[in-house]
């Protein structure tokens, strides 16, 4: 045994309850946090955890809680309620209390505590009534195997304690451990022939330990140190213990078969697989787990693992991971090895494996005992009633975040329909959640609806959600901080382009092509690069009431981030462009903005403490013993955001996979590698020559072993930077302007609407104005032109004409409308267009054909609906579909025949209510803006959601009409037994006018088969 390691034994305390009786209590008065009232309230037994986790979390308003745990064999359940002139809260155990701190803390005391920043409440209102609250999703998981290499490989304790309080007020009941867990390779392979140095090169550095649990690497950064290893089993087991006392069950890594390369040779006879390559690294070797020497070492592994760290009986072990290769070993038979040695070592354990690629494979599943298996399904439940899971428990979990990436993403509408597939698991079992992003600190609105909807018992209303939020997330309502927040819902937070969310083009390896910096992020935005301005700008608008406020400031600075970081999308094709047309000035130009837009984005991030890769290397250095160590370790940290691998073959793969938006990462490596590649094309833009082909990987490389300090504390105000930003970003007011509809109609008045927006601090005076073509009239609605009022600093305001083309004007006549406004002018051109008669006359693509006749099905492009598979789930031709109080028609053409709008159309409907629906879907989910235009020209604009037509993504806000057993694809059915859907989904309309016109969004992706109003 290595100097410093010592065997230690934990044990794990779990406390279960019941819910408290509910009575009605009138309306009670706020006290304020200094005040004594709760000090006669005691807790009751088993509450020191959650006790000291509150203290921790809000130590000005821990005393003013009384703390309970009652058991209850139900489902887990919190109640809190005011008593004697405080708050008693109750829960069924230390995780459901702590929850049902964190729910008074935010409905009711508009307070929170967060990844990104904190913000408590000088007093706590007193409830009128008690709350309860259940939930039936008994597995609350946190963590994939990757968050300890992008989020907290080398984090100190007090680190892992704020954050495993968080994740205990969130709910989280169980959580994956692997820190210090690395001991187990040390002790088990010196028992199979390794000496103790050939063990510690096989164990990787911190922050590529993670693809070593999973099999794909080894020994990355040259091993590890006795020192190091024994500081992290300290460490390990002091996670343990806490989670212990909070009722968080640990899951440990489990024994899978990795064996070190070499174990054949010491081992004749054992049959062991070579695994080959994964992205330039070598694989360790895989022990065949149905060998009886299998049985044997993972004996040895559980007992080191029982030594160490006390009896674990919740074990992850994902079997052949990413490309694994079973060298012809029968799965089910591997999966019954593997259950065979959990079973000798492991009592009353639980086997927890990840969803992912093709894994679980149904073989691996089919003869276990699958009782004491859980699913984590790291798809956002995909699989869901498909029998993947051969009716194994599996838990929920969206995957929103890759390597850390600081991004802002996470789909909102799938965790908000989180209590809706609750409800109705369908044919698996769902029995809980997982929350597996790689990065969990990276956006906090997301991490807070997926805690709070485990308590919900019906779908979350997004809209009233979101405009709610900065309630708690201030602490006092702004109508300013709302807005901003809605229209964060409405852009990045509905993406759903997928890969964690689109990353910055200013931290790609430079390429006047780059569409993103990951091998993996999404090619697009998923919404305009400028969509989210008015977020940006309305949180600047806010300051003046909620700016002092730690969360304000961390939003603030992350937002502006986000929208700089997006004008790298509309800036970096006009670079190729003149560089392409070899005009040097534009180019000189453009690259100007470029830099000056980095060196400012680095000045932002600079304020906050979060976003200081200093931090980042501070905390690795930390846990070296010397310079040598140290320096190691550095590098391991610095390799991951930049090269991430150690070779060329590995950095071609994943390189810049977990880039991020940090001070000193920007500044220091994006940076200077862009300034790099620019001077090299000017160059051969003046020399006429071809440009000078830099190596990207050794520039990589230098930076990894260079070892310049980078702050540890921020510097400069959050404030001061984002105006800064803003100037940047617009020097004049920002003039836009939209017609609805976009096209027209000869005779029909559309509606003209111009949004001034002024990015200075101080007023601004509008004096709007039209310029039309000839022969057009517009008239202001809803404002007289001499009475326009200044638009205030930060703010917009917005005006509308009603504009009308003569009745004359030919089909298809293009014409520019200028608008004027706060001394800029902005152009729109309008092609005039007669709308389409019916839905029916827009139909453009052909999604449904005969099972004879497969050619005509191209829903997606390439494959479409059967029309017979639609009429044996009870859609045949001809359909009629009540819905929701409406009347729809499903198509009933010929197999050749369009049947469904896919992409922008304008048709009349003489219609009036108070709804209007659609049957569609959408290729991937989407998200489209429908316009309803009425016989007065006033004109709204609603979305509307569809779900991919494909597999099992939650719905988000739409209905189910239809699912089918198979599609068509070029060769005929295929895909039997998948799925393939069928929606509902409406807008509102104002009862109170008639509808003339409505235009469907211009997405190509989003079909609409069937509309109809009432």
């Amino acid at each position: 045994m290595p100097e410093g390691i010592q065997p230690s034994r934990r044990t794990f305390l779990a406390a279960t309850g019941a819910t408290a009786a509910s009575f009605v209590l009138p309306a009670l008065p706020a006290f304020p946090v200094a005040a004594a009232a709760a000090a006669a309230l005691a807790d009751g037994p088993g509450t020191d955890a959650a006790r000291s986790a509150i203290r921790r979390l809000a130590p000005l308003l821990a005393d003013r809680f009384a703390l309970r745990i009652a058991p209850s064999a139900g489902p887990a359940a919190f109640t809190f309620r005011a008593v004697e002139g405080a708050v008693e809260i109750t829960g069924t155990d230390t995780s459901s209390l702590l929850s049902g701190f964190t729910w008074y803390l935010e409905q009711h005391a508009h307070g929170q505590v967060s990844r990104g920043g904190d913000q408590l409440p000088a007093r706590l209102p007193l409830p009128a009534a008690p709350v309860t609250r259940t939930t039936e999703l008994a597995h609350r998981y946190a963590y994939n195997f990757c968050v300890m290499g992008y989020t907290n490989p080398n984090w100190s304790w007090s680190q892992w304690e704020r954050e495993l309080d968080l994740l205990a007020a969130g709910g989280v009941n169980e959580l994956l451990v692997t820190t210090g867990m690395e001991v187990l390779w040390y002790d088990t392979w010196r028992q199979f022939g390794y000496t103790g140095a050939e063990a510690l090169r096989h164990i990787s550095l911190p922050c590529h330990q993670p693809w070593q649990w999973m099999s794909n690497l080894f020994g990355s950064g040259g091993g590890v140190s006795t020192g190091l290893l024994a500081k992290r089993v300290e460490l390990g087991s002091r996670i343990l213990t806490r989670l212990g006392e909070l009722g968080i069950t640990p899951v440990a890594p489990g024994f899978s078969g990795s064996v070190p390369n070499g174990f054949a040779a010491r081992h004749p006879g054992a049959h062991v697989v070579e695994q080959g390559q994964w992205y330039g690294y070598e694989r360790p070797d895989w022990l065949d787990s149905t060998d009886p020497l299998f049985q044997e070492v993972a004996a040895v592994w559980y007992a080191a693992q029982r030594e160490r760290f006390g009896l674990l009986h919740a074990q992850a072990i994902d079997l052949l991971h990413e490309g694994g290769q079973s060298g012809g070993v029968d799965l089910t038979e591997a999966g019954l090895g593997i259950e065979r040695s959990l079973k000798a070592s492991v009592p009353d354990y639980r086997w927890y494996v990840q969803a992912w690629g093709s894994n679980p494979r149904r073989e691996l599943l089919a003869a276990l005992d699958r009782t004491r298996v859980l699913v984590l399904d790291l798809t956002g439940g995909r699989w869901q009633g498909s029998g993947q899971f051969s009716g194994t428990e599996w838990t929920w979990g969206q995957l929103t975040n890759y390597g850390g990436r600081t991004g802002l993403y996470g789909p909102l509408a799938p965790t908000a329909n989180l209590p809706a597939l609750a409800a109705n698991p369908g044919a698996d079992k769902l029995a809980g959640t997982c929350m597996v992003n790689e990065g969990v600190d990276t956006n906090p609105v997301w991490g807070t609806l997926f805690a709070e909807a485990h308590w919900h018992d019906r779908p979350i209303d997004l809209t009233e959600w979101i405009t709610a939020y900065p309630l708690r997330r201030y602490g006092r309502r702004d109508e300013a901080a709302e807005s901003a927040w809605r229209t964060l819902q409405r852009t990045c937070y509905s993406s759903t382009v997928g890969g964690g969310g689109p990353d910055s083009l200013f931290n790609a390896q430079p390429s006047l092509s780059a569409t993103r910096a990951a091998p993996n992020a999404p090619q697009s935005l998923g919404y305009a690069p400028d969509a989210l301005h008015p977020a940006f700008q309305d949180l600047l608008r806010a300051a003046e009431g909620i700016g002092h406020t730690d969360t304000y400031r961390w939003d603030l600075v992350n937002v502006a981030r986000q929208a700089l970081v997006d004008r790298a999308r509309v800036l970096l094709p006009r670079l190729k462009t003149a560089y392409e047309a070899r005009d040097v000035a534009e180019f000189d130009q453009s690259t100007a903005e470029w830099l000056t837009l980095m060196d400012a984005l680095d000045r932002l991030l600079a304020t906050r403490g979060e976003f200081l890769v200093g931090r980042w290397i501070a905390d690795a250095r930390r846990w070296g013993a010397d310079d040598a160590e140290r320096d190691a370790l550095e590098e391991d940290a610095r390799t991951l955001l930049t090269t991430w691998g150690e070779t060329r073959a590995a950095a071609t793969v994943n390189r810049d996979y977990a880039n991020r938006d940090w001070a000193g990462l920007v500044g220091a490596y994006y940076k200077p590698r862009w300034r790099r590649y620019f001077t090299a094309l000017r160059a051969a833009l003046v020399s006429g020559s071809t440009p000078e082909t830099v190596d990207w990987y050794a520039y990589g490389e230098a930076f990894r072993r260079d070892r310049t300090p980078f702050p540890v504390q921020p510097s400069g105000d959050p404030l001061d930077e984002a105006r800064a930003v803003a100037a940047l970003l617009h020097p004049q007011p920002q003039l836009t302007a939209v017609l609805a509809p976009g096209r027209p109609v000869p005779g029909l008045a559309a509606q003209l609407t111009a949004t001034l927006a002024n990015w200075r601090p101080t007023p601004l005076e509008p004096a709007p104005a039209l310029d039309l073509p000839d022969g057009w009239s517009a008239e202001p609605a809803g404002w007289e032109p001499g009475d326009v009022p200044t638009v205030k600093g930060y703010d917009r305001a917005t005006y509308t004409w009603r504009v009308t083309p003569p009745a004359d004007t030919p089909d298809g006549t293009e014409a520019v409308v200028t608008v004027y406004a706060g001394g800029v002018r902005t152009e729109l051109t309008a092609r005039v267009q007669t709308p389409a008669e019916s839905l029916a006359a827009a139909y453009g693509n052909s999604g449904i054909s005969a099972d004879a006749q497969p050619q005509y099905a191209r829903f997606d492009g390439t494959n479409g609906f059967s029309a017979e598979a639609l009429a044996a789930a009870g859609l045949p031709a001809g359909a009629v579909v009540e819905r929701d109080g409406l009347t729809f028609r499903w198509p009933d053409g010929p197999p050749e025949a369009p049947d469904n709008v896919a992409g922008a159309a304008t048709i009349r409907l003489d219609a009036q209510g108070s709804r209007l629906g659609f049957l569609g879907a959408g290729v991937f989910g989407q998200t489209g803006a429908v316009t309803v235009v009425y016989t007065d020209g006033t004109a709204e604009q609603h979305d509307v959601y569809f779900p991919n037509w494909a597999g099992r993504e939650p719905l988000g806000g739409a209905e189910l009409v239809a699912e089918c057993g198979y599609r068509l694809t070029a060769s005929g059915p295929a895909n039997h037994g998948y799925g393939y859907r069928v929606f509902y989904n409406s807008v509102p309309l104002d009862p109170a006018r008639r509808v003339a016109l409505v235009s469907l969004p211009d997405n190509p992706r989003l079909h609409v088969f069937a509309m109809a109003a009432g």
